[in-house]
């Protein structure tokens, strides 16, 4: 299955899952020679907390002053925060109440985790938000009667189904998404909300984990091809088969038990190039590199153009590496970009619409804004979990 064609005649790129000790980590490589083969990487510690995404049932412990958020005992050391505005239906929740909540950011330093009761339970081509209305189309998708055409088809297929008309996004995929595959992933997102909406027991209780570093990926790649699944962990293989089992059975062909001991970032010779995003440096194909630094408040990227001449070459090419550094690296907040300064205003420009550009495919919320004089250029990228570095090497509480 590995090396299925992709977009444009290109090999689709594998699936690598391996575990050790407490982290599972997930890879989707670029099959072939060459350096810089990762594409994605996702990684979970199983001694850590609950992550971006679970769903939860906690118990209100108390208010802000004014009323505008709760505190809500999720089970940590330290109480979630949910905001009134997360609340549904909107209201100040009483003390002692019981609710179904998400993970929108994870406990960080002397705060808890960041709470909603917006629930959002995505797949590859869909997004279930419960609580939400109607059908919403994704913005990647473009614009037209192509929009009002998905959405009439959704709205005909969740009719036949059965299933609530309101609550769902349409991812980019959808579009070119056979109506099987929209089927199957839309009952199993309902089926899996009305099981967590109806759980009875006690508070705090975690009633899922949300999904795994593989799912993650494999969800992310929406309609795109897989070459193969290679699964070194049998109990990460049998949630694997039984997710495409019920949603995605398109991708149960490619799926590849390894060995219990095997190691396929090895094979796939991807961990060195693993090992380079916990440093500082990075260099740069053309020469130059990148430095990234990390504050209180925002992540600093330094570009530097080394003996190479034209600020302009090194900065466009910098800026494709930065997009991939950010994502593989799952930086979040806001990153400020050091390019060398232009030698004209225009150029500036060019680097920031190729920065952009760069981002586009991020399936983490990312913005780009404008270049200063001095050549800085401010980003943001939504937070989804600690970044890989506090993963990898978790610092000292």
């Amino acid at each position: 299955m590995s090396g299925r064609p992709g977009p444009r005649g290109s090999a689709a790129p594998d699936l690598l899952v391996d575990r050790d000790g407490p982290v599972l980590r997930a890879a989707t490589v670029r099959p072939g020679g060459g350096t810089r083969r990762l594409v994605d990487l996702a990684v979970d510690r199983a001694d850590a907390g609950p992550r971006s995404g679970a769903i939860l049932r906690g118990r209100v412990v108390g208010h802000l002053p004014g009323g505008e958020a709760a505190f809500v005992d999720v089970g940590g050391t330290l109480p979630g925060l949910l905001p009134v505005a997360d609340v549904r239906p909107r209201r100040v929740p009483a003390a002692g109440e019981r609710l179904v909540l998400q993970i929108k950011a994870e406990a960080q330093g002397a705060k808890g985790p960041t709470l909603t009761m917006d629930v959002a339970l995505p797949g590859r081509f869909l997004i279930h938000v419960p609580h939400a209305p109607g059908v919403v189309v994704s913005r990647r998708i473009g614009q037209g009667p192509a929009r009002g055409r998905l959405v009439a088809r959704l709205r005909g297929l969740l009719g036949d189904l059965g299933l609530p008309s309101s609550g769902w996004v349409a991812r980019q995929g959808a579009a070119d998404a056979a109506d099987a595959l929209l089927a199957a992933e839309a009952e199993h997102l309902a089926l899996r909300w009305r099981d967590l909406a109806t759980a009875d027991g006690p508070a705090p209780a975690v009633l899922d984990p949300g999904p795994s570093a593989p799912l993650r990926l494999l969800t992310e790649r929406g309609g795109r091809p897989v070459g193969a699944v290679r699964v070194a962990d049998a109990a990460v293989l049998a949630e694997i088969r039984r997710w495409c089992a019920e949603a995605a059975p398109d991708l149960a062909a490619a799926i590849v038990a390894e060995p219990p001991d095997g190691r396929p970032f090895e094979t796939a010779d991807v961990e060195t190039e693993i090992e380079g995003l916990l440093e500082r440096r990075v260099l740069l194909p053309g020469g130059g590199g990148l430095v990234f630094d990390r504050t209180e408040a925002l992540w600093v990227v330094d570009v530097n153009g080394g003996d190479r001449a034209g600020a302009l070459a090194i900065d466009i090419d910098a800026a494709a590496e930065v997009a991939r550094q950010v994502r593989l690296r799952n930086l979040g907040g806001v990153i400020v970009v050091d390019f060398v300064t232009p030698d004209r205003a225009v150029d500036g420009e060019r680097v920031v619409q190729a920065l952009a550009g760069a981002v586009a495919d991020d399936p983490v919320a990312t913005h780009v804004y404008g270049m200063s004089r001095l050549g800085l250029v401010e980003m943001t990228r939504a937070r989804r979990g600690p970044p890989l570095i506090d993963v990898l090497k978790p610092r000292a509480p």
